[in-house]
C-alpha cells in the first residue's frame, strides 16, 4: 500500500481559533454598529435624510473593499509580525471609535457648512470608514495566520461567516437595544467594549484592560458631561430626540428631532411659543361647525393644545410615529390631556379610520431637510380627500422659499391635482419660512392664492417623489437653516 500523503501542518505559533473567531466576530458587530449609529450622529447638522444613509453604507462599503485589500498585502509578513499587527490594528480600529463617541457630535459640527450632500460623506469618512477598513484588515491576516494550503478555503469561510454572523446581530443590537438604551455613543462605547474583551481571550491582558478601562470611564462619565440645560438626548429607530431649557428663560423648552427645533412649549400655558404654531388657530377658525380634527405628528403637541383651549368641545386625534415622543411630551412638555393619540404611521392610520373630519393638520415634517415622502403623494391627497367633510380643509405646514423653492412648488402643484383650492397662508415674502399650503374642496377664505410658480413643480406620486432630492436642491441657494 502506498503512504497517505501527509497534511500541511498549521502555522506553530497561529493564535488559538477561539480568540480570533470572537475577534472577527465583535469587528464585524462594531462595524455594523458604526454604520447604524452614524446617521444619528450626523442627523443634528445634516438632518436623517436618504443622504446620510447612502454616504453611511457607501463609505463604509468602500472602507471594507480597501480593508479586506490591505490586509491581504501585509499578510506576508513574518507570523510574529502578523500576529502583533492583527491585534495593533483591532486595538487601532475600536480606539477610533471610542474617539468618535467622545468627540462625534463635535466633529460633525465643524462639518455641517459643508451641507447635506457633501457633509454626510464627510462625515462618514471620518468617523466611520477607518475603523471599519482598519477592522476589516484583520480578517485577511487571520485568514493567514490560520490556514494551510489544504485547508485555505474552509479557514477564510469559517472567520468570513463569524464575522458575517457579528454583523448581522451588531445591526439587531443597534436598532433595538442600544440606540434606544443607551443613545449614540453609549452605542459607539459598547462595540469597542465588545471588541476589547475578546483582547482577554487573546491573552492580550494588558492592552484588552485597558481598553475596557476608558470604555468603561467614559460611558460612565458621558451623562454628566451633558449641557445643564439639556433635558432630555435619546435616540431611537426613529430620531435622535433632545429637549432642552431655555438658559434665559428655563420654562420654555425647547424640542429638536434629528438637526430641527420642532417645537416650543411655555409650561404653564397653552399658547404657543412659535409663531407658525399659533397660526393653526387661525386655520381652524376659517372651518365652519368644526367638531373634529386630525393631526399628523404630534411634536411638542402645541397646535393640539392651542386648539383645545379655544375649542375645548372639539375632538382631536393625533397620529404621531415615535412613541419616544408621546413619553417625552408627556414628561417633559406638559402635553394636554383629553387627546386621542394613535401610535404609528400617520397615513396607515388615516387609511384606517372611519371618521370624517373637519381638518386635517400635516405637521409631521421635521423643518426643512426632512420630509416622509409618502406624505406628499397624488395617493396620499386622495386618502385625505376621502377622509374630508364636506367643508373641510387640508393644512399642511412645511419650510422653503414662498416663491422660489421647488419642493413648495412639487407640493403645491400635487394638491391641486386632487383639490379645486389651494392657497399658501405665508407672512414673509423672500426669506425661507414656514409655509401653510392651504388645501380644499370650497373656496378658502385665508391665506393667498398659490404663486403662478408653483405651476413650475413636478407631481408627486407614491412611484416617484424625490423630495430629499429638492430639498438639497432648494439648499444650494438659500441662506442655511440655523443650527440648533
Amino acid at each position: 500500500m502506498g503512504k497517505r500523503p501527509a497534511r500541511d501542518a498549521p502555522a506553530r505559533s497561529a493564535p488559538r481559533q477561539v480568540p480570533l473567531l470572537a475577534l472577527v466576530f465583535a469587528l464585524g458587530a462594531q462595524t455594523m454598529i458604526v454604520e447604524l449609529s452614524l446617521p444619528r450622529l450626523l442627523a443634528p447638522a445634516f438632518g436623517n435624510t436618504l443622504f446620510c444613509w447612502t454616504a453611511a453604507i457607501s463609505v463604509v462599503l468602500a472602507a471594507l473593499a480597501l480593508g479586506y485589500h490591505a490586509g491581504g498585502v501585509v499578510s506576508a509578513r513574518s507570523e510574529g509580525a502578523r500576529v502583533r499587527l492583527l491585534w495593533g490594528l483591532a486595538a487601532a480600529a475600536s480606539g477610533w471609535v471610542v474617539v468618535s463617541g467622545v468627540w462625534g457630535d463635535r466633529i460633525v459640527g465643524a462639518l455641517s457648512d459643508l451641507g447635506m450632500i457633501a457633509g454626510p460623506l464627510v462625515g462618514t469618512a471620518l468617523l466611520a470608514a477607518p475603523p471599519a477598513g482598519i477592522g476589516a484588515s484583520v480578517l485577511p491576516l487571520g485568514v493567514g495566520l490560520t490556514a494551510t494550503a489544504a485547508d485555505s478555503g474552509r479557514c477564510a469561510g469559517r472567520l468570513y461567516a463569524w464575522s458575517t454572523v457579528g454583523s448581522v446581530l451588531g445591526v439587531l443590537a443597534t436598532g433595538y437595544l442600544l440606540l434606544p438604551l443607551l443613545g449614540v455613543s453609549g452605542a459607539l462605547f459598547a462595540a469597542a467594549g465588545l471588541v476589547f474583551a475578546t483582547f482577554l481571550l487573546g491573552k492580550r491582558l494588558l492592552l484588552g484592560a485597558v481598553g475596557l478601562g476608558i470604555v468603561v470611564l467614559l460611558a460612565a462619565t458621558a451623562p454628566a458631561q451633558r449641557a445643564r440645560n439639556v433635558l432630555v438626548d435619546t435616540s431611537n429607530g426613529y430620531h435622535r430626540i433632545r429637549v432642552t431649557a431655555a438658559r434665559e428663560n428655563p420654562q420654555v423648552r425647547h424640542l429638536y428631532l434629528d438637526s430641527t427645533i420642532e417645537g416650543m412649549v411655555r409650561l404653564g400655558s397653552t399658547a404657543p411659543v412659535m409663531p407658525y404654531q399659533s397660526h393653526g388657530v387661525l386655520i381652524a377658525d376659517a372651518v365652519p361647525h368644526l367638531k373634529r380634527i386630525f393631526f399628523l405628528g404630534g411634536g411638542t403637541f402645541s397646535m393640539p393644545k392651542h386648539i383645545r383651549a379655544k375649542y375645548p368641545g372639539v375632538e382631536i386625534e393625533v397620529a404621531e410615529i415615535d412613541p419616544d415622543v408621546v413619553r417625552v411630551a408627556e414628561a417633559f412638555l406638559e402635553m394636554p390631556t383629553g387627546l386621542t393619540v394613535s401610535i404609528g404611521d400617520a397615513r396607515r392610520i388615516l387609511k384606517h379610520a372611519r371618521k370624517e373630519y373637519d381638518l386635517i393638520v400635516t405637521d409631521a415634517f421635521h423643518g426643512v431637510r426632512e420630509i416622509p415622502f409618502h406624505l406628499v403623494t397624488r395617493e396620499f391627497h386622495r386618502l385625505v380627500a376621502a377622509r374630508l367633510s364636506p367643508g373641510g380643509l387640508y393644512a399642511v405646514n412645511v419650510m422653503g422659499h414662498p416663491r422660489e423653492s421647488r419642493l413648495v412648488q412639487s407640493m403645491t402643484r400635487t394638491l391641486a391635482e386632487d383639490f379645486r383650492h389651494v392657497r399658501h397662508l405665508t407672512f414673509m415674502t423672500r426669506e425661507i419660512q414656514n409655509i401653510w399650503i392651504l388645501a380644499a374642496a370650497q373656496p378658502i377664505p385665508l391665506g393667498d392664492p398659490a404663486p403662478a410658480s408653483a405651476g413650475a413643480g413636478m407631481i408627486f406620486t407614491d412611484n416617484h417623489a424625490p423630495v430629499e432630492y429638492l430639498i438639497a436642491l432648494d439648499l444650494t441657494r438659500e441662506p442655511r437653516p440655523r443650527r440648533p
